[in-house]
């Protein structure tokens, strides 16, 4: 998708041109450009965005910062590393304490590399 020219879409009443190229490289991805066009559309038809101000995402969630905290103890989480265990945000120790390895094994924390 993410092409060179602007993308064009009509609604009832307004055209809206949306002029966010790309670079050779294709450096955004297309679901940065389609949530840009999707912002410029909620906006021309007067529609409020949900979030405002600092956000935090997490597996495609947006969650404010002070919700960003572990299940079990509230910690925040910003800047300490978070694990999701049956769709719930912990800290390494309550991950820990939920994901019990079978007898005879180590459970082992991998970070991803950035």
């Amino acid at each position: 998708m993410a092409p060179n020219i602007p993308l064009e879409m009509e609604l009832p009443g307004v055209k809206i041109v949306h002029a966010q190229f790309n670079t050779p490289m294709q450096l955004y991805s297309d679901d940065n450009i389609m949530e840009t066009l999707q912002g410029q559309v909620s906006t021309a038809l007067g529609e409020t965005p949900v979030i405002r101000g600092t956000v935090v995402k997490a597996r495609d969630k947006y969650r404010h910062p002070e919700c960003f905290v572990c299940s079990d103890c509230n910690l925040n989480l910003k800047q300490k590393g978070y694990f999701f265990v049956e769709g719930q945000l912990y800290c390494e120790a309550h991950a820990r304490a939920r994901m019990r390895p079978p007898e005879g094994y180590e459970a082992v924390t991998v970070y991803p590399k950035c």
